[in-house]
């Protein structure tokens, strides 16, 4: 179980990307490149800022994420590979499930028949 005291990383920035750099070599960069520059790099701390809180609220509940960091990421995130390649066999599975209209929408009302029927489903995926 995490503990209760966490620390708090230290933020680096986003880099910029080279495109935007380059516009400053021509000279003095107009106001639609500051704007495109400036949007750029506030959607970059925002994905940013997202993808670690969505990260740091997993490893609250008491679970562990794994979720691959990006890979032009300056400090990487540490994550189980293994159990990522292995979250390939699962969400399949649960998308053929969806394909089951009567699944779906829980067309039955009562529990046991929608678990009867979630067994036949599954039965049949298996077949597959």
């Amino acid at each position: 179980m995490p503990s209760k005291t966490s620390k708090k990383k230290p933020v680096t920035l986003p880099t910029i990307p080279k495109e935007l750099i380059d516009q400053f070599a021509d000279g003095p960069m107009t106001a639609e490149a500051v704007n495109a520059a400036s949007m750029a790099f506030k959607k970059a701390l925002i994905e940013r800022a997202l993808v670690d809180a969505f990260v740091d609220l997993i490893t609250d509940m008491g679970a562990e994420a794994v979720i691959p960091p990006r890979s032009n990421r300056r400090t990487a995130r540490e994550y189980d590979r293994e159990r990522y390649k292995a979250r390939n066999l699962v969400e399949p599975f649960f998308n053929r499930l969806k394909q089951f209209r009567r699944l779906a929408t829980r067309y039955d009302k009562l529990a046991n028949r929608f678990n009867a029927f979630l067994h036949v489903a599954c039965a049949y995926i298996w077949l597959l």
